[in-house]
């Protein structure tokens, strides 16, 4: 969120999906179809939330399986973006929202939510403040 806020514990592999993870067949070498219906829970769960906060995934996933949830996202209309290198790695992913909704929410909330704040160029602030009073 805009300082720090947001969803405190991210989603691990472990936590819940048990000590095996979840994206591996019996063979451990590739994804299999129960971390891909899995996945597809959790997107699906997100997308039906309101609010703008992330999908934050932890360390605990390797390269085929933040690819399947990348796939998923881009499936679903969301954006996703994988960060850090190594094994600290993980994945976020986020709803698209067009500008005007986004405005829209913005100023219906007062001008902040817990991920954006609203600023109004220089020359409008005096309107702008008059506006959130």
């Amino acid at each position: 969120g805009k300082h720090g806020s947001g969803i405190s514990e991210p989603i691990t592999a472990e936590s819940v999906f048990g000590r095996q993870g979840m994206g591996f067949t019996e063979s451990g070498r590739q994804v299999g179809k129960v971390f891909h219906q899995k996945i597809e829970k959790i997107i699906k769960e997100y997308i039906g939330t309101s609010g703008h906060h992330d999908l934050v995934f932890t360390t605990g996933f390797d390269n085929p399986q933040r690819a399947v949830m990348h796939k998923i996202a881009r499936k679903f209309g969301l954006k996703s973006k994988s960060f850090g290198k190594g094994d600290d790695r993980h994945l976020t992913i986020s709803k698209k929202f067009d500008p005007m909704s986004l405005l829209e929410e913005l100023v219906h909330c007062g001008g902040e939510t817990e991920k954006f704040i609203l600023k109004p160029p220089k020359n409008l602030q005096q309107r702008f403040n008059a506006l959130f009073r």
